[in-house]
């Protein structure tokens, strides 16, 4: 129940705002409430921080991303611009795959200790004389 729907219900006269333990489950929740505004506020300010850093650090890079190497002045021609972000978009993509793999590989990885341990504890019982 929230501190406001407490507070109504006093006035209401269906709690008794005399009782000590009422007033105090209401100036705590009154205090929890208000930390979660707190909290939800920073939250979003954090948030709201992340998306301009983002943004920043993508407006600082380099547009020769297409690979090539240009010791020349660049000429930022719309096709040239689409080329290289396009290009930027694919190197995303796969970092993005490379971590899938990398994650698939793991859980591999994990799938083969298990069995390993399982065929290992097996022995052990056999060679103690537990049978499964």
């Amino acid at each position: 129940m929230s501190s406001h729907a407490m507070r109504q219900l006093a006035r209401q006269g269906q709690l008794d705002a005399k009782d000590t333990y009422i007033q105090a489950m209401l100036r705590g929740s009154e205090k929890l409430a208000a930390k979660v505004d707190i909290l939800e506020f920073e939250n979003k300010g954090l948030i709201g921080a992340l998306k301009i850093e983002k943004q920043k650090r993508n407006r600082g890079k380099k547009l020769n991303l297409l690979g090539e190497e240009d010791n020349g002045p660049q000429l930022f021609f719309p096709s040239r611009v689409r080329a290289a972000r396009d290009f930027a978009a694919q190197k995303e993509v796969d970092k993005e795959q490379h971590k899938k793999d990398m994650e698939k590989e793991r859980e591999k990885q994990q799938k083969k200790k298990g069995t390993r341990r399982d065929r290992e504890e097996s022995a052990g019982r056999r060679s103690c004389g537990i049978e499964d």
